[in-house]
């Protein structure tokens, strides 16, 4: 598990990242997810990761969010509930 540190650099990444519990709450993001989904770090974090995952990707009902399947397109809903397609 990682456990999220001042140490961890990932805003230095150069691709959006998005840390969820075991609930599926947002637990902190990097600044390119600002870039994809038009959500600040502030309004993301405490949220539920269904606000950015198209409702017909998963079953979010019988989800325990240890393993989140992934398709080879993933499509995201942006904070102007806009689809944006990302790949592997």
């Amino acid at each position: 598990m990682i456990k999220l540190t001042e140490n961890i650099q990932f805003d230095n990444i150069p691709y959006s990242v998005i840390f969820i519990d075991f609930n599926g709450l947002i637990k902190a993001c990097n600044k390119h997810t600002k870039d994809l989904t038009g959500y600040s770090t502030e309004e993301l974090i405490g949220k539920k990761i269904e606000l950015l995952i198209c409702d017909e990707m998963f079953n979010f009902q019988s989800q325990n969010y240890q393993t989140i399947p992934c398709k080879k397109n993933i499509q995201l809903i942006n904070k102007t509930n806009k689809p944006i397609f990302v790949g592997p």
